[in-house]
């Protein structure tokens, strides 16, 4: 598997641990129904597909402001670039200032 791919793996199961708990199953359920992968006995498959992983990561980084700081603190703790549609700016968040 390559680096890109197990630091998206880990990404993904932080995520669904705390979006779980913060955004609740509906939600997550939600996000995983969008990106594709498939949420059976737990996460993550043994080979999950990039893309899908991906697509998870932006679908995740549209729950909140939080969501994506969280998204893109782990990419950073696990040294992973994220897809560039992360990093486009959201025109439905409150914005300061």
């Amino acid at each position: 598997m390559s680096q890109q791919k197990i630091g998206y793996s880990r990404i993904v199961r932080t995520l669904v641990t705390r979006g779980h708990t913060i955004y609740g199953r509906e939600k997550l359920v939600d996000v995983f129904a969008e990106s594709g992968l498939e949420l059976i006995d737990g996460y993550p498959p043994e080979n999950p597909d990039i893309i899908a992983l991906t697509k998870f990561l932006i679908e995740y980084s549209k729950l909140s402001p939080a969501a994506k700081l969280t998204l893109m603190i782990l990419a950073k703790q696990y040294n992973v670039e994220l897809p560039k549609a992360v990093w486009k700016e959201e025109k439905r968040f409150f914005k300061f200032g």
